[in-house]
């Protein structure tokens, strides 16, 4: 069974939480602009995707998303 340490589950729960953070906030400057501000919402939301699919394990798959589709053989932490 795969097992993330405390430090690298601390740091991914953290980053998650300022995500969610971000994205409310250019969603809020988006509105309040009335235009869209690309260049870091697409890093934020790159930065989401990576985590959700390499970093994050799953509890009803029990590994990854990418560990289940074949494409990696373990766990991706933020020290890489």
């Amino acid at each position: 069974m795969h097992r993330e340490s405390d430090f690298d589950a601390a740091f991914a729960a953290i980053v998650t939480e300022r995500l969610e953070v971000l994205f409310i906030a250019a969603d809020a400057l988006m509105l309040l602009h009335g235009k869209r501000v690309t260049g870091n919402h697409e890093a934020a939301i790159a930065l989401h995707f990576m985590h959700y699919n390499f970093a994050r394990l799953h509890k009803t798959l029990r590994v990854t998303p990418t560990m289940e589709a074949g494409l990696a053989h373990h766990v991706w932490s933020w020290r890489r």
